[in-house]
């Protein structure tokens, strides 16, 4: 978000902004997405300084020249930025104008995620003499509003009789976790974290495990986190293999900015069998590098020293697993995906020209959502400006590009823009449903004035970046197939038909489904390239909307087409 109150000095003004950066598939490329509104006068300069929050440094890029009215939609090379720095939050956006020179709003560029924060556990911290030790994991959603705890432990004298976070700086119990203990020695679960700093997390507590053995605490250790990497984690148990195995593990990972290391640390309670082996596996069922030389008891701590970039896209795209093996079960006991932690990310491009029907008006904006990575919640920032009218409301509408849809979430437009977040706990709750329609490109965003009252500007929500793809009515992920797909008659009373058009062969599935994901209807397809027509019945279809998509699977694209059945 860029605003007034990131200036030095703070500039007091309504004016906002939203500006996205987005990785290429390559990694060579970043696609620049910037949006004002209330802005003083017009753009005199726009640029990345280097610098801190709240401190000023000398320009890095330059995107003058590819201002277009309040916008910027541009590419360049990583090679502009140092990447230690972007992901240290080293770097920020300063939009100028004539009547503040020195910039009138800022932003500092950050990393869309929640927050992992861990603890290595043992006996140093609290000196009991104690050998067990275990992992601790901690996720913080975006909000700062929800704190995951996770914890696994191995060789304690017994039972976990209690267990706390307290204050580094006092020692007093500042969260108690009593209520996540499972089986007495691991922990899982959720706390309230609402009334709390989210940098107490990074060294200000640590968490404390108790037993009746050692009362006033048997392992412990500092809650902290590595900044400038990629944070993942993978929970390891038996229903990832289907194997009988009652074992639990924890592994937290971590990529440098570079990407050129991977670091792991990983804790397990007591097998069924006893371990051999220990790997990260292509999502093929590969192995793509052996940890076991790293394992000492029920522990491990090592790193992947330049990994290649085949084995970093599984790390990304969440396809790479821990593979645990013991004599009693040879092929893997436990095992789990690896999973990161920044968040799934979709820009909007808003203007006049998406409006159906189409209005005319010089309204032009753009925005992000993510999402978490358990698909519970969303994070939304978008910014427009130029109405002819006055806006009178915006909305989350269910739609494919070209199409019109129901509102499906209410935005708290103001002042030129919308920022939240919507949760489970929203008065409309987002679901799985939802997250899937954001997927499929099925969501966007319609604003509404007192001149334009079915929409006066429009944003689809993709998940493409908007530098690297144009905009069209058919909407795909990333790794997009070429393809088109229509539904006619549309509304459909009893008989519908679906034309495929087709670059290249395709081969995938044609999947019906309702407005809350259920699949109603799929399909097999293995097709050449041109065009095709399938028949799709429809005649025992309840009155309401329906996605029909094309889908190549394993992340190759989505192409989907909404339609009405009267």
């Amino acid at each position: 978000k860029i605003d007034g109150a990131q200036t030095v000095p703070n500039v007091t003004t309504n004016a906002s902004g939203v500006a996205t950066l987005v990785l290429n598939a390559t990694r060579d490329s970043l696609c620049v997405n910037l949006a004002t509104t209330g802005l003083s006068g017009a753009i005199t300069g726009l640029h990345i300084h280097e610098g801190a929050p709240g401190a000023t440094g000398g320009v890095v890029v330059a995107f003058t020249a590819d201002v277009v009215g309040n916008r910027v939609n541009t590419k360049i090379p990583v090679t502009d930025l140092d990447m230690k720095k972007l992901m240290d939050g080293m770097y920020y956006f300063n939009i100028h104008t004539a009547a503040n020179a020195p910039g009138e709003i800022r932003g500092q560029i950050t990393l869309e995620t929640d927050w992992s924060y861990w603890t290595w556990l043992d006996e140093s911290y609290v000196s009991s003499g104690a050998s067990g030790y275990g992992i601790a994991l901690y996720n913080l959603s975006r909000d700062k509003q929800v704190l995951e705890v996770a914890v696994v432990t191995y060789g304690l004298t017994g039972p976990i009789t209690g267990v706390h976070l307290h204050s580094t700086a006092t020692g007093m119990v500042a969260i108690g976790l009593d209520s996540l203990i499972v089986d007495g020695d691991q922990l899982w679960g959720t706390v309230d974290f609402s009334g709390f700093d989210m940098d107490s997390l990074d060294g200000g507590f640590y968490l404390n495990i108790h037993t009746a053995s050692n009362a006033p605490g048997e392992i412990a250790g500092l809650t902290g986190i590595n900044k400038g990497h990629y944070a993942f984690d993978s929970r390891l148990d038996k229903g990832f293999l289907g194997t009988s195995s009652t074992a639990k593990g924890i592994a937290h990972i971590e990529i440098n900015a570079e990407m050129d290391t991977i670091w792991y640390d990983i804790a397990w309670d007591t097998l069924v069998g006893n371990f051999t082996a220990m790997h990260f596996h292509a999502g093929s069922g590969g192995v793509m590098y052996n940890m076991t030389g790293d394992v000492s008891g029920n522990q491990c701590h090592g790193m992947w020293v330049s990994p290649p970039d085949s084995a970093l896209d599984m790390f990304i795209k969440g396809s790479a697993y821990i593979n645990m093996h013991s004599d009693a079960m040879p092929a893997g006991e436990i095992a789990a995906n690896v999973i990161r932690f920044a968040r799934e990310g979709y820009q909007i491009h808003i203007d006049a020209a998406q409006t159906d029907p189409q209005v005319t008006s010089a309204a032009t904006g753009g925005g992000l959502v993510s999402i978490n990575r358990e698909q519970t919640n969303a994070h939304f920032m978008m910014a427009a400006d130029n109405f002819t009218g006055m806006v009178t409301a915006a909305h989350f509408h269910m739609g494919a590009a070209g199409n019109s849809g129901g509102v499906v979430y209410p935005l708290p437009w103001a002042v030129g823009g919308a920022y939240g977040y919507w949760t489970g706990s929203s008065m409309t709750p987002f679901t799985q449903a939802n997250s899937t329609a954001f997927q499929d490109g099925l969501i966007y965003v319609n604003i509404h004035s007192d001149s334009a009252a079915s929409g006066e500007a429009r944003g689809q929500v993709l998940r493409d970046a908007t530098c690297f793809v144009s905009l069209s009515t058919d909407i795909a992920d990333v790794d997009r197939f070429n393809a088109g797909i229509t539904v006619f008659p549309n509304p459909v009373d009893a008989q519908a038909s679906v034309q495929i058009t087709l670059e290249n062969h395709f081969s995938g599935s044609l999947i019906v489904s309702d407005m809350y994901g259920r699949t109603i209807f799929a399909q097999n397809l293995n097709l050449r390239a041109g065009s095709h027509r399938l028949d799709l019945p429809a005649q025992d279809l309840a009155a309401g909307m329906y996605i029909v998509r094309i889908s190549a699977g394993n992340s190759n694209g989505t192409v989907a087409r909404t339609f009405i059945k009267n």
